[in-house]
């Protein structure tokens, strides 16, 4: 299962020693929503192994694309649920140089309807008409 999400959360890296030498370890939590209609993320703990920390360098709010799989083992008569990463790719956005959009704002309290929001081109004021700006007819064709 492939899912485009984001980095919810880094751990610290954790080294250790085992009987094949030295290793490291980071934790991270991915969010992602299974369906695009659904209301609230889902998020799944996955890690990644010594050279894979530097090649992949994790940071919260990353936008990515990990494929990710499951499997149960069993293991002196317990069982143990396994989360596998097997696909990591960082989502490069190919609108970054555009500018960011307005976050939507909200009525106050004794407002009908929200403050007047900046659409962009296509407006000549930069209104939206509610508040008697104009606006932008699709139709329209260009004067010349």
């Amino acid at each position: 299962m492939k899912f485009q999400g984001r980095i919810y959360k880094v751990f610290p890296v954790q080294t250790g020693t085992s009987s094949r030498g030295e290793w490291m370890k980071q934790d991270f939590i991915f969010e992602y929503f299974e369906q695009p209609s659904d209301r609230y993320a889902d998020r799944v703990l996955l890690s990644v192994m010594n050279d894979r920390i530097k090649e992949y360098d994790l940071h919260e709010g990353d936008e990515v694309i990990i494929g990710f799989g499951h499997n149960t083992r069993e293991y002196q008569g317990r069982y143990f649920n396994d989360v596998r990463m097997y696909h990591f790719e960082k989502v490069v956005r190919k609108d970054a140089t555009a500018q960011p959009q307005p976050t939507e704002n909200k009525p106050t309290q004794g407002q009908l309807f929200p403050p007047n929001r900046i659409l962009g081109p296509g407006y000549a004021d930069g209104r939206d008409g509610v508040s008697g700006g104009p606006v932008a007819n699709p139709n329209d064709e260009p004067p010349f």
